[in-house]
């Protein structure tokens, strides 16, 4: 069954929603030199999977229901072995799409299979599922839910915990100095830690429930999918999981800065012993899942800390707010695929590459306005052409008024 509809040269081009790696919006950068840089150094970036928490589900009119039906087709010539029914209209072209089969599943398949939307859905319908899966978007803890004293290393609770939406920030300063190895910091490299994470529960999830298989409806037998959305409030997962990672590297504390730990919650859910039954009532139908669910937290992990490092590396030039460089930088959308070069080191106009830039030009010259081959200006009246011309009262035409350099 097909799960992507696509149509060919139609809809918006490829560089209008697809970047590039890195979108520099034309931006010129110095050449290559030496650089010191502060960067958050990645020192540990894990993840753990937790064992399963078992969760019965049953949807509601709550949960958004998406179902797909398609009709299975086969040979419909005579001497497919459909044994088409009397009236079936049977010739080389196989059956027409007006005949009547009659009660003969064998023959409704065969001979309907020139109708493309001959698949209707009814009460007795009778599904059989093949196929199931779980598209989650979010397996995350309720805020506060989490306390410093559930998040250990070595045993040893983190100084502090702090959550943003669905993203944690452990500090160590503490617990650093406590827990690390002698030996490591020595030779300044990291030492490995047990990271635990206590009981985390009970769960929210919001995902989409797949599943895929064939229909028996109205005497037909069709390909179906079927989606069930969790409703606009997550579905609550009582129970809880401990997670363990058993080799967290941690840094030691340099000029007074300590690594943090960010983690994060995320998820794998299984269904266990789908069902689906329909109810229709004058041609609209609902759909009833009931399954159990087998959901598995995660956790992705990482240890950085604030490191002093020497780069060699080109800067973005970027123009001062509030200059006209920062006007007139162009903004325009470069509508190319492939696109180019998203940086290139040396792009920026520098003595060396645009001799324009040691060029003697007119302090004074705002867009040509002014018709600098004046002379003689002075506070008051300037000499143009044959003639004095007086300016009104309260100008000065001096300095960067005027055409004096």
């Amino acid at each position: 069954m097909a799960k992507v509809s696509c149509v060919q040269n139609c809809g918006p081009s490829l560089c209008s929603v697809c970047g590039p790696n890195v979108n520099t919006e034309d931006l010129l950068f110095s050449a290559r030199e030496a650089n010191l840089v502060y960067m958050d150094k990645v020192y540990s970036y894990n993840q753990a999977t937790a064992c399963p928490i078992l969760a019965s589900v049953t949807t509601d009119e709550t949960w958004t229901t998406e179902l797909t039906l398609e009709s299975i087709r086969s040979n419909c010539g005579c001497n497919d072995g459909c044994g088409c029914s009397e009236g079936c209209g049977c010739g080389n072209s196989g059956c027409g799409s007006g005949c009547n089969c009659g009660s003969q599943r064998a023959n409704i398949i065969c001979c309907n299979c020139s109708t493309a939307n001959g698949c209707t859905l009814t009460s007795d319908a009778t599904f059989t599922i093949t196929r199931s899966y779980v598209l989650v978007q979010s397996l995350n803890l309720n805020t506060g839910v989490l306390a410093a004293g559930n998040v250990t290393v070595d045993g040893t609770a983190v100084d502090s915990l702090t959550q943003t939406g669905n993203r944690y920030t452990a500090t160590t300063e503490n617990l650093v100095g406590t827990t690390s190895r002698e030996r490591c910091k020595d030779l300044g490299l990291p030492s490995k830690h047990f990271f635990l994470i206590s009981a985390p529960g009970p769960w929210q999830l919001v995902a989409t429930i797949v599943l895929e298989g064939t229909v028996n409806t109205d005497g037909r037998t069709c390909c179906f999918q079927a989606k069930f959305t969790t409703p606009t409030t997550p579905l609550a997962v009582t129970g809880a999981s401990t997670l363990a990672i058993p080799k967290l590297a941690l840094p030691c504390t340099v000029n007074g800065v300590s690594p943090t730990i960010n983690f994060s919650f995320s998820g794998m859910v299984h269904v266990l012993n789908p069902s689906i039954t329909a109810t229709c009532t004058g041609g609209t139908c609902t759909l009833e899942l009931t399954a159990s669910l087998a959901v598995q937290p995660q956790v992705n992990a990482e240890v950085v800390r604030r490191t002093l490092f020497c780069l060699d590396a080109c800067e973005g030039m970027l123009p001062c707010d509030g200059t006209e460089a920062a006007y007139e930088l162009d903004n325009d959308d470069d509508c190319t695929w492939p696109p180019a070069p998203a940086c290139k080191c040396g792009t920026a106009p520098t003595p060396a590459n645009n001799a324009d830039i040691c060029e003697r030009q007119p302090v004074c010259n705002f867009d040509d306005d002014c018709d600098c081959g004046c002379n003689n200006c002075g506070s008051g009246s300037r000499t143009s052409g044959s003639g004095t011309s007086t300016l009104p009262s309260g100008f000065q035409w001096t300095g960067c008024n005027g055409c004096s350099w």
